[in-house]
């Protein structure tokens, strides 16, 4: 996984960023239109440009995104493992905000993680581990649902029988990349 120079995008295959068609390391190509329409430059576009301001080629630019547009303004970014597991642990009775994909699972492969370790040391330690990951993982869980637009009080749904798939379809799904009423 790679992250977009251009918007902040997750990258996970190829070398083209699908939103805004940055190429991604390698060589680049400046003659080559990419597959959505967009062209290629070598060196990143300013974040915030206008949709009617012609490049150098004279076409029209590619419209920048929400995400471009609302840089750190109640958008979460991408985080890696230490920097989720780190966040979580600050934010862990914060049932307010928005959650990435990367934040909650890795957190959620931190709790695996710790589970099957204290539960081959000791069983004792086993039961801490739940007590200690248990409202943490809860409000990532309720953040994440807050990404896609959702309210936390869905994640009562895994009370219900096959609820629990719905909710990692939810949990799963990609967030909205425009500000929503859970943003911070």
């Amino acid at each position: 996984m790679a992250l977009c120079s251009g918007c902040g995008n997750e990258i996970f295959s190829g070398k083209v960023c699908y939103k805004c068609g940055t190429r991604v390391g390698g060589f680049v190509n400046t003659n080559a239109p990419v597959d959505s329409g967009f062209q290629q430059h070598s060196q990143p576009q300013s974040h915030v440009q206008s949709q009617s301001q012609p490049t150098s080629w004279g076409q029209q630019s590619a419209p920048a995104t929400s995400q471009q547009l609302q840089a750190g303004i109640g958008l979460p970014k991408s985080m890696s493992f230490s920097e989720a597991v780190k966040y979580c642990f600050a934010n862990f009775a914060n049932f307010n905000g928005r959650a990435r994909r990367s934040e909650y699972w890795y957190f959620v492969l931190f709790g695996i993680i710790v589970y099957f370790a204290t539960a081959i040391i000791a069983p004792a330690l086993y039961a801490i581990a739940v007590l200690v990951l248990f409202i943490p993982t809860i409000a990532v869980a309720v953040r994440r649902l807050h990404d896609g637009g959702r309210s936390g009080w869905n994640l009562l749904w895994v009370l219900v029988p096959f609820g629990g798939l719905v909710v990692l379809v939810w949990l799963a799904s990609e967030g909205q990349m425009t500000l929503n009423k859970y943003s911070t």
